[in-house]
């Protein structure tokens, strides 16, 4: 019975002992993980000056991909949209851009959808608002970011005064449409002006 006794207190003494080891708080263990965190950035900062530029453009592609991909989980494009001074006229507006990516399935075109065919697999498509009756073609050109032309298509357009629908344009297969900007639209109607 001593034995027993005596088996419970030292089992008791250590398991306090255990306890008291790790006095350490948890907001205090986590000051040392973010310093920790901190003194690692700092380190990565210092080796990318020590390294030079050649890091710091490999680490930049990177966050752009990063940052590529953030913006298309929150919307497919964050490209811009230009019209021109045509489509003003004509009572043309654009709203947003979308990339149809030729190694994608192509969903069905709605009935009335202005699409080339099989072309149109590699293709961009503008969201356009009509004021006015519009037939005739739209111009487009796209543009990098450092604000080069590296594409430009013609596409057939008509549609009724106030409507609003997306518009496949084709463009050339080669083209990267990760590498779209910015859109610019314009319009030349097929009516003769008075």
């Amino acid at each position: 019975m001593h034995r027993t006794i005596f088996m419970g207190v030292l089992t008791g003494a250590i398991a306090l002992q255990v306890a008291g080891c790790s006095r350490q708080s948890a907001e205090d263990k986590a000051k040392e993980m973010a310093t920790e965190k901190v003194d690692m950035a700092k380190g990565i900062g210092d080796v990318l000056q020590d390294k030079g530029t050649a890091a710091a453009e490999s680490v930049t592609t990177g966050m752009g991909k990063v940052l590529k991909g953030v913006e298309r989980g929150f919307e497919k494009s964050g490209r811009s949209v230009v019209v021109g001074e045509g489509a003003r006229q004509a009572g043309l507006q654009a709203t947003k851009v979308q990339l149809v990516d030729g190694s994608a399935a192509v969903e069905a075109e709605p009935a009335g959808s202005s699409s080339t065919g099989s072309s149109s697999a590699h293709a961009i498509e503008v969201y356009v608002l009509t004021d006015k009756d519009a037939s005739g073609a739209l111009k487009v050109k796209v543009f990098s970011a450092l604000d080069q032309e590296i594409g430009r298509s013609r596409q057939a357009f008509k549609q009724g005064a106030d409507e609003g629908r997306y518009v496949r344009i084709a463009l050339d297969p080669r083209l990267d449409l990760q590498a779209i900007s910015r859109v610019e639209l314009d319009f030349v109607s097929d009516t003769p002006s008075r």
